[in-house]
């Protein structure tokens, strides 16, 4: 089973105790129907029932507060509160994460949990926390895919010289490089604009 992690629930330190405001902002890059989009909504309800009164959840989805790197800096800025991410645009801050970025990296999701769940996660969380974050949690983001305008990619050969948007990932990137492709880096934001020009002939995808 191919399980490549994984999307990154973090939060600034503020929220464990000195910010004063009673409304927390939950930002990320999905739009409605999206499972990330679904789940912030459902972590919305849960906060502000745990929280009592007075808290509230102002959730900003489809990239309102930027886009995956601008929100994670807002949120050690203290101008959001949470940030449903991803690992490429965590790596920038916490390098070791960009890892969980490798295809085929664990057999299937139990193992992919007990590791997150464990000393992994644990390291992952204090190197977070030191740059001013505080990892409330991981998720799996879903199996990647490899769509093309005009044909099948069967076989990895298939991808040499291909053109294809990739996340700005370094890990991500580097993996197609790897494989003969032409990554091009683009935001989520930004895809939909750059395909109607025919910049890019493959996409990685979920």
């Amino acid at each position: 089973m191919k399980t490549q992690l994984m999307a990154v629930l973090a939060g600034t330190t503020l929220l464990a105790g000195a910010a004063q405001a009673q409304e927390v902002i939950f930002a990320h890059g999905a739009n409605p129907g999206n499972p990330r989009y679904v789940a912030a909504e459902a972590w919305a309800e849960q906060f502000a029932a745990c929280a009592g009164d007075g808290w509230s959840v102002n959730h900003a989805p489809s990239s309102t507060m930027g886009d995956d790197s601008e929100m994670l800096t807002s949120a050690t800025a203290g101008i959001i509160q949470v940030s449903a991410n991803s690992q490429g645009a965590m790596s920038q801050i916490v390098p070791e994460i960009g890892l969980l970025g490798l295809p085929f990296l664990f057999a299937d999701l139990p193992t992919a949990w007990e590791v997150l769940d464990g000393d992994v996660g644990a390291m992952i969380d204090e190197r977070a926390q030191n740059a001013g974050l505080k990892v409330l949690g991981f998720w799996d983001n879903g199996i990647r895919h490899i769509t093309h305008t005009s044909k099948h990619v069967a076989t990895p050969d298939e991808l040499s010289g291909m053109q294809i948007r990739t996340p700005p990932d370094q890990m991500t990137v580097d993996i197609f490089e790897a494989l003969g492709a032409a990554p091009a880096p683009w935001p989520g934001p930004s895809f939909p604009a750059r395909c109607s020009r025919a910049c890019s002939t493959g996409r990685r995808t979920r």
